[in-house]
């Protein structure tokens, strides 16, 4: 169990040192979905975990009340002095209640991402046995919080409002780079609205799908128009949408003073290694067309960096 919970938090460690870069550099380009409360620290609580797995939370010093688990070097909770192994007492003056089970942990954890979502904000940590209170200076960050998942599968996706990645695709990634390479992609699906445009598509294909199965009926045949078409037509575009997201995801890695140039080597090596086994399939641009572009893209940033131009990629 304890090793369970150790290599989790490390998996969730690297995740989000990779990300915090990426999220506070492209607030710009994130509109409104941005926050305050990506600080660099990340809590849990004894009673976020199964009985089975809390006396090995425990033992690495994780208390009822939330606890700081995972610290990003550099980040402004790190600055600011807070350590790992802090528990939280209060924010902003407001003591956080004790959880006694799940649903009053989450009640807890709310108060601290509400307290904490602003540009200044202090904490009240209980450290050997004694309250220290520290002041955080906070960064603006795009709010798309990163998700690990427990999947040994090579792949990464995002939803509108999260972004995921598999325990599989993060012992694939061998540096840093390569991680943010494909979390700035990832983090461009959402900003550019793919996932809401696909459900978009997807609805009208239904639509045209439920009238035909309507017509057929009529005849006495019983087709599955409207799932078929909701399906075929939620693939509309993507090609486009992977382009995008390729393109913007270069531009987000420039802009974290990222170097983009051999993010193209990156796709290649996943195609070698099994083209099947990744979730980008059918509809996703042609590999060498990819390769192609993904070179063009970090060419076009990286001459936008070295003659002062703004690093703002071409949105439609």
């Amino acid at each position: 169990m304890a090793l369970v919970v150790e290599t989790n938090n490390k998996r969730n460690e690297r995740v989000w040192a990779a990300a915090l870069p990426i999220l506070y550099s492209n607030v710009e380009l994130c509109g409104e979905r941005v926050a305050w409360n990506h600080d660099g620290s990340l809590l849990d609580s004894i009673y976020y975990h199964e009985d089975a797995f809390r006396d090995a939370v425990a033992g690495f010093g994780v208390h009822a009340l939330p606890t700081i688990t995972i610290l990003i070097e550099g980040s402004p909770a790190d600055v600011a002095g807070l350590r790992q192994g802090d528990i939280v007492v209060a924010v902003n003056g407001k003591r956080v209640p004790t959880p006694s089970n799940k649903k009053s942990a989450e009640r807890s954890m709310k108060l601290i991402v509400d307290e904490s979502n602003r540009q200044n904000y202090t904490m009240t940590v209980l450290r050997n046995d004694g309250e220290v209170t520290v002041d955080v200076n906070n960064r603006l960050a795009c709010d798309y919080p990163v998700v690990v998942l427990t999947d040994d599968a090579l792949n990464a996706f995002a939803d509108g409002n999260n972004i995921y990645i598999t325990s599989g695709m993060l012992r694939f990634l061998e540096s840093d780079v390569e991680l943010q390479a494909v979390l700035a992609h990832e983090l461009a699906h959402n900003t550019e609205g793919h996932i809401k445009k696909k459900m978009a598509n997807a609805g009208i294909g239904a639509l045209f799908g439920a009238i035909l199965d309507v017509v057929a009926a009529t005849q006495g045949v019983y087709t599955t128009f409207t799932s078929d078409f909701a399906r075929f037509a939620s693939m509309s575009f993507s090609q486009d949408f992977e382009r995008e997201a390729d393109y913007v995801g270069i531009y987000m890695m420039e802009r974290s003073g990222i170097d983009s140039s051999e993010v193209g080597d990156l796709w290649r090596k996943m195609a070698v290694e099994n083209v099947a086994s990744i979730s980008f399939g059918r509809s996703h641009p042609t590999t060498a067309e990819r390769f192609v572009n993904l070179d063009a893209y970090s060419k076009e940033a990286r001459q936008k960096r070295q003659i002062g131009e703004a690093l703002l990629p071409k949105r439609e």
